[in-house]
């Protein structure tokens, strides 16, 4: 993981913008959580969350259905949002991977996506090459050390007006959306383990 995540030990949340030429941008998103509940239900909840968009995936030869969705998942989705009162509109294609272990749970995901519409205006050639890492680590019985990593490469056009602007504002945006999705799905997950309410 970046940035010595793998040492960090105590809550935070970071996101961080850097252009790394006049085409590209990184957009790094850190989180840690110590969370109240087993590492396994919350890594169920977590994969939950992560599958809601699946693609039917292909069987290895002696895997269930059922056993296929729990290890793996790909996504094809289109989401719109606003921001600012101007319409976001992105193209996703995403596959991941869950490693369960005794006491360590760890889920991959690594994908594509592009912008379709950006504040008002449609938007060609922006693409988005994303990885995500999810760490549940067993503190304790009951206790679990939550880490998360996202990783983003932005590539624009350089044709697109306005373009140091648009770059800018894009990146910004696209940190925000990250950051506090997650946040808004950690605390739906906390929010139905507290109530017992978790799949």
């Amino acid at each position: 993981m970046s940035n010595g995540l793998e040492a960090c030990m105590s809550p935070f949340s970071f996101a961080n913008v850097n252009p790394t030429s006049d085409t590209t941008s990184y957009i790094e998103v850190l989180f840690c959580r110590i969370l109240p509940f087993d590492h396994n239900t919350v890594g169920d909840c977590f994969w939950h969350e992560m599958i809601k968009y699946d693609v039917e995936n292909a069987v290895e030869r002696g895997q269930s259905q059922r056993e296929a969705k729990a290890a793996a998942v790909s996504q094809a989705f289109t989401m719109e949002s606003e921001e600012d009162g101007s319409l976001l509109k992105m193209q996703f294609r995403y596959a991941g991977k869950r490693i369960v272990d005794q006491h360590r749970q760890v889920a991959v995901r690594s994908g594509q996506s592009q912008f379709l519409e950006a504040f008002g205006i449609p938007v060609i050639d922006v693409h988005v090459q994303e990885k995500q890492w999810l760490v549940l680590s067993e503190l304790s019985p009951g206790m679990t050390m939550m880490k998360v990593c996202l990783d983003m490469y932005v590539h624009f056009n350089r044709a697109l007006p306005n373009h140091q602007q648009f770059v800018d504002q894009t990146c910004q945006v696209l940190a925000k959306q990250k950051q506090l999705g997650f946040e808004s799905v950690l605390q739906d997950i906390e929010q139905s383990l507290l109530v017992g309410d978790a799949s």
